[in-house]
C-alpha cells in the first residue's frame, strides 16, 4: 500500500504491474489525486519499452471480473460477440508469436486499447442481460475511443500523440483550477496550484514553445471535433489500398453516434426513438425496443476489429491479416442477414 492506493505487481496481470510502477513513480499525491512528478510519462515509456515482450492479457479480463453472460444472447448475438472476444484474443496471440519491438508510444495505444476492450465487454455484458439502453449509450462511447485511437495512430506524433500526451498535466491543472474555484470542494483538497501550474507550464512549451505563465492554457489537446478528426483520420489513412478494415469511419457518426446522443443528452427522442408502449389490462407497459440489440452488437464487433487490428499494425505485427479477413467476413455476411436495406 502507498500513498492510500493498493499496489499490485502480479506478473499474471500484466496491466496492473505496469500502472503499479506508473504509480509508484510518482513522488506524491495531493488532494483527489493529482500526479505532480515531472518525469511520469518517461517513466511509463521506458518501462514498456524494457519489457518489450510483455503481453497485454486481454484474455485475463473476463475471468477476472467474473462475469456472467445473460439468457438474451441467442446463437446469433453469442457469435457477433465471439468475433469481439476474438479480436482481443488475436491480439494477445500476435504479439506472443511476433514479439514486435516496441516505443515510446506503446504504453500509450496500448492502454487507450484496453480502455476499448474494458467497454466493448461492458456493451455486450448488458446486451446478455437486456439492458439495451446503457449499452446504445455506451455503443457511442466505443465509435470516440476508435476515432481517437485511429486518428492517433495514422497521424504524425507532432500533431497527434504528442499534444495528447503532454495535455494530460494541463488537464489535471485546469481541473484543479475549478475544483478549487467552488468552496464547498475546495475545503477538503490539498493542492499546490503553482506547482501544478509549473509543472502545466513545461509541458505546454512542448507543442507550444513560446508559452508562458501569462498565457491562457489550450483547454483540449486538438483543435479538430470529432467529425473532423473522422475525415482528417479517413484522409490520412488510403481507404482503397486494399489493406484489411480500414473503412471510413464517418457512416457512424451520421447514425449511431447521432441517434445515441439522445440517450446522452436525454432529448425527447430517446424515449421514441428506442422505447415502446402499449396497454395492458388498463396499465401503460414500456419495453425497451429489442430491435436495437444486435445492431449494437454489429457495431461495437466492427470497431474492435478496427481498433485490433489498427493496433497491431501500429506496433508493428505484420502476419495477423488473414485471421481478420476472416473475422471480418463473417461479420459482414451477419450483418447483411440482419439489417435488409
Amino acid at each position: 500500500m502507498k500513498n492510500g492506493l493498493r499496489i499490485s505487481r502480479s506478473p499474471e496481470r500484466p496491466f496492473l504491474a505496469f500502472f503499479s510502477v506508473y504509480l509508484t513513480g510518482c513522488s506524491s499525491f495531493d488532494g483527489v489525486g493529482f500526479c505532480i512528478w515531472e518525469g511520469y510519462f518517461y517513466r511509463l515509456s521506458k518501462f514498456i519499452v524494457v519489457n518489450k515482450n510483455l503481453g497485454f492479457g486481454f484474455h485475463e479480463v473476463t475471468k477476472l471480473a467474473n462475469l456472467q453472460f445473460g439468457p438474451y444472447l441467442n446463437h446469433q448475438k453469442e457469435v457477433i460477440t465471439s468475433i469481439s472476444s476474438k479480436a482481443f484474443l488475436l491480439v494477445d496471440a500476435s504479439i506472443e508469436e511476433e514479439k514486435p519491438e516496441s516505443n515510446d508510444y506503446r504504453v500509450v495505444v496500448s492502454s487507450l486499447l484496453y480502455n476499448g476492450m474494458i467497454t466493448s465487454l461492458t456493451i455486450r455484458f448488458l446486451i446478455s442481460w437486456g439492458l439495451v439502453i446503457p449499452a446504445i449509450a455506451l455503443v457511442r462511447v466505443r465509435f470516440e475511443q476508435t476515432v481517437v485511437f485511429s486518428y492517433l495512430a495514422w497521424e504524425n506524433p507532432e500533431k497527434g500523440l504528442i499534444p495528447f500526451i503532454t495535455h494530460v498535466p494541463i488537464h489535471e491543472y485546469l481541473a484543479a483550477v475549478k475544483a478549487t474555484s467552488d468552496k464547498a470542494i475546495s475545503k477538503y483538497l490539498k493542492v499546490d496550484l503553482e506547482k501544478l501550474k509549473d509543472i502545466a507550464s513545461k509541458f505546454q512549451k512542448v507543442t507550444k514553445p513560446s508559452f508562458d505563465n501569462s498565457l491562457k492554457f489550450e483547454r483540449k489537446w486538438t483543435n479538430l471535433d470529432l467529425l473532423s478528426m473522422i475525415r482528417k483520420r479517413d484522409e490520412i489513412v488510403n481507404i482503397n489500398d486494399g489493406s484489411v478494415l480500414r473503412s471510413r469511419l464517418e457512416k457512424y457518426y451520421h447514425s449511431i453516434y447521432y441517434e445515441a446522443s439522445s440517450i446522452i443528452h436525454t432529448d425527447c427522442n430517446s424515449i421514441f426513438e428506442f422505447l415502446n408502449f402499449k396497454v395492458d389490462k388498463n396499465k401503460l407497459v414500456i419495453k425497451q425496443k429489442s430491435s436495437w440489440d444486435e445492431i449494437v452488437l454489429l457495431i461495437c464487433a466492427d470497431l474492435d476489429l478496427l481498433q485490433t487490428y489498427e493496433f497491431l499494425v501500429f506496433i508493428g505485427c505484420k502476419h495477423h491479416d488473414y485471421y481478420y479477413q476472416e473475422l471480418n467476413d463473417k461479420l459482414k455476411k451477419i450483418t447483411r442477414d440482419v439489417i435488409v436495406i
